[in-house]
């Protein structure tokens, strides 16, 4: 219409009067279907209050109908009629081409309703397009509420790498071994006998609860006693992981000789008790150790023909020796505790 209106008022002609008046100024707007005003004719009213300064002629030249034309401050797309739009589609958007406005929808990976509801296809969302996430990182859902979805990375009791792998954690679980299970190493259904048998012999074991394992009382002498007892490796064992014995063991007085505390560890095979000593670690000298202390025994878990794994079942040998030769203080060798440390999953 503003279209039409400007190309009229720029009109010109050598006697507009012949087919009628095409432009007319003036304070009074016919409104009795006088004749002579062309179709389109417009009439400006001079006096006119806004938005009737300008009038139209819908009638015909016989009989003049003329309406006030309205013309806006400015040109305001409200919607699709604004641009010339002819059907309204449900979903269609205006897009442009170069030369113009097309009426067209939204397709491909997403459609777009007539509410403007905006629906992404299924499995259409590609890895690029995701918002970025560190190494390890993974998206969770918080309380069902998008914005609230939280970036996170496995931990506790798992990990997962870039890669999609997952760790199970590993920690050391300590399986105390009571004195009580202690045995004789020549006969190991034998408990321990209530006093130290001497050298080659078993260490002893007091009758009273919470007695600890004593060795023979040495002044100038030389004694190494034993005991033993099986271990069956736990459920919940990481394969590929070495064991540690644990003893806590000292002796009562300095000695004056090397003083071993020593650990062969070995499968239980088919019956019978394998040849391969599993343990890593070697003597230690516990002869000037006279408090209680901890000495570590690392227990081989891949050593050839004898992988370690849930269930395997392990002797554990202990020999614990006070040599006190040339010299002339008397002690024993004691034993506190016993345990195994074994890296299991959470």
């Amino acid at each position: 219409m503003l279209g039409r209106l400007q190309a009229l008022m720029r009109h010109s002609r050598d006697n507009p009067q012949a087919d009628g008046k095409l432009i007319v100024v003036g304070t009074s707007v016919p409104s009795d279907g006088s004749t002579g005003y062309q179709t389109g004719c417009i009439y400006q009213k001079t006096d006119g209050s806004a938005g009737t300064s300008f009038h139209v002629n819908e009638g015909t030249l016989a009989s003049s109908a003329f309406a006030t034309l309205s013309l806006p401050s400015s040109t305001n797309i409200d919607d699709l009629a604004d641009v010339g739009a002819v059907v309204y589609t449900a979903g269609k958007v205006l897009v442009a081409d170069g030369d113009s406005y097309e009426e067209v929808a939204v397709s491909g990976d997403a459609t777009l309703a007539s509410t403007g509801a905006l629906t992404i296809g299924t499995g259409v969302v590609e890895d690029s397009m995701i918002e970025g996430l560190a190494a390890g990182q993974i998206i969770l859902g918080v309380d069902g509420t998008a914005a609230n979805n939280l970036k996170a990375v496995l931990s506790g009791h798992v990990t997962m790498d870039n890669t999609g792998s997952v760790t199970f954690v590993t920690v050391t679980k300590d399986y105390a071994i009571a004195l009580t299970d202690l045995r004789v190493y020549a006969t190991m259904k034998d408990a321990l006998p209530d006093t130290p048998a001497g050298t080659g012999g078993a260490l002893g074991l007091a009758d009273t609860a919470g007695s600890p394992v004593i060795g023979t009382s040495t002044n100038n002498t030389d004694t190494v006693e034993h005991t033993a007892f099986d271990f069956v490796v736990p459920a919940d064992y990481v394969a590929g992981n070495d064991l540690v014995v644990r003893i806590s063991a000292f002796v009562s007085a300095v000695a004056n000789a090397v003083s071993d505390l020593d650990v062969i560890a070995r499968l239980v095979k088919a019956g019978a008790l394998d040849a391969t000593d599993l343990c890593l670690t070697g003597p230690i000298d516990i002869k000037a150790v006279v408090a209680a202390a901890d000495h570590d025994f690392t227990i081989d878990n891949d050593a050839a023909g004898d992988v370690l794994a849930p269930g395997s079942v392990l002797n554990i040998h202990i020999s614990a020796q006070r040599d006190d030769t040339g010299g002339s203080t008397a002690g024993i060798a004691q034993i506190e505790a016993v345990t195994v440390r074994v890296p299991c999953y959470r």
